[in-house]
């Protein structure tokens, strides 16, 4: 999940350059992964940060930056490694029940140069889910004026039939939001999310 600062085209084509950064279509090219032997292997997710800050950085004449929450799940352990960029902490769903932001915050990637970026484990069992969103959601305004935060995220989490997964589940998570704005509000900001869901229940 990654958030590009500003609107309009400047923004468009930083999230087109760093989706292109990070695509499995051209491997030798993805920041996210190195070579080990004949093997292409992924690097630790702050690392890949790194990768990426240097470039951004490096490009001359781009005053855009960018949050990002970046995870990596061994889909046999269920070992999650993850780096948290400036991002929203990613929203930890057991499937048992109980939810748990992760995360320690982070610089954004663009800002300055050689910014330390730090790994985090977290260990997945089958059911759960791992919530990545932009601060499009904590940052909308509700009719009293103030800001939905992480508690009103969590609510309407929790509000959302447990029966529900993929674009079901998201769909339902932005219905929820919209009824708490007001069908007319605007947003001010970017919403977008993505639910990883880990094996099965």
């Amino acid at each position: 999940s990654l958030d590009v600062s500003g609107h309009g085209i400047t923004s468009a084509m930083m999230t087109a350059r760093v989706a292109g950064y990070l695509s499995s279509e051209f491997p030798e090219e993805n920041l996210a992964l190195a070579r080990d032997g004949d093997a292409q292997v992924f690097l630790p997710p702050a690392h890949m940060a790194a990768r990426l800050n240097a470039r951004v950085v490096g490009q001359e004449g781009v005053t855009e930056y960018l949050t990002m929450a970046y995870v990596h799940v061994a889909p046999e352990t269920g070992v999650a490694r993850f780096v948290q960029a400036g991002h929203p902490p990613p929203l930890l769903l057991r499937r048992g029940g109980g939810a748990e932001f992760l995360g320690s915050g982070g610089l954004p990637i663009g800002l300055i140069k050689d910014a330390p970026f730090e790994d985090h484990t977290v260990q997945l069992e089958p059911g759960d889910r791992l919530l990545l969103y932009t601060d499009g959601f904590t940052e909308a305004v509700l009719p009293n004026g103030s800001m939905l935060d992480n508690d009103g995220l969590l609510d309407l989490v929790e509000r959302v039939p447990e029966s529900l997964s993929g674009p079901d589940f998201l769909d339902e998570l932005y219905n929820a939001l919209r009824g708490r704005i007001g069908p007319e509000a605007e947003f001010d900001d970017d919403i977008s999310a993505a639910l990883l869901e880990y094996g099965q229940v």
